[in-house]
């Protein structure tokens, strides 16, 4: 049987799965309003950034498989939120830049993620803000 400090260590980890399970739930929702999904919004956030990108860099920069980034790509490109253009260097290869109707959807978005962390951190204070911040940045290094 576990106890102590242990059990509080799974208490914390099984409270931190439901908030994260919750808070994905409910962006997915919000985003699913706007029809567009999570994943497409951070394809067009790594767009912005990087202005023109590869397939396997938005892959690299994503943390997803090529094969997941070219369906969603597709689907970006179906919406008219971005373009794909041959690669100058070497024509074999795509690049991908975000349209203007993808740098609208994306501000749309930008208010979205805004207005859910607003609602979720509402009872914090700044300091309680900065202090989450530093300690989950701290177990993100540890992994």
């Amino acid at each position: 049987m576990i106890r102590g400090e242990d059990e509080q260590l799974i208490d914390l980890w099984h409270t931190f799965i439901r908030v994260f399970t919750e808070g994905k739930r409910k962006m997915e929702e919000a985003f699913a309003r706007a029809s567009i999904k999570p994943v497409e919004v951070r394809i067009l956030y790594i767009l912005r950034e990087e202005k023109e990108c590869s397939l396997n860099r938005i892959a690299e920069l994503s943390n997803m498989s090529p094969a997941w980034i070219t369906d969603t790509i597709d689907t970006l490109e179906e919406k008219g939120l971005i373009t794909k253009v041959r690669n100058r260097n070497d024509r074999r290869f795509v690049n991908v830049t975000l349209t203007e109707e993808g740098q609208s959807k994306l501000a749309e978005c930008e208010k979205i993620y805004i207005r859910f962390l607003r609602e979720a951190l509402d009872g914090l204070t700044e300091e309680e803000i900065d202090e989450f911040r530093k300690i989950l940045e701290k177990v993100e290094r540890s992994f």
